[in-house]
């Protein structure tokens, strides 16, 4: 399960995210500025971030001065199978297996 962050716009924006497995998750906090790692059974622990690496800045650079991008067209389409699947369990109840 996953969450991205919402709008200003929003009846209940959300500006964090969130990806939730079976055996542990990771979160955001609100800003994404910090990262929590918690394994299934315990409390979540802070996580490193790489702090030479800001995502926003990255995806501005990529757009506005031709700077190459460290996702790819592979990973692109991963990530929509992987939103694709979301939806799906989300439609049926049921849990959708991705396929490599």
């Amino acid at each position: 399960m996953g969450i991205h962050e919402g709008g200003w716009l929003a009846t209940a924006p959300q500006f964090y995210r969130s990806v939730q497995g079976t055996e542990a998750g990771l979160v955001t906090n609100e800003w994404g500025n910090e990262l929590y790692f918690a394994p299934k059974g315990a409390g979540r622990e802070p996580a490193e971030i790489d702090p030479a690496f800001d995502l926003r800045g990255h995806f501005l650079a990529t757009i506005l001065d031709g700077e190459t991008p460290v996702s790819d067209v592979t990973w692109a389409r991963q990530v929509m199978a992987v939103s694709g699947a979301v939806m799906e369990s989300a439609r049926t109840g049921e849990v959708v297996r991705l396929h490599a």
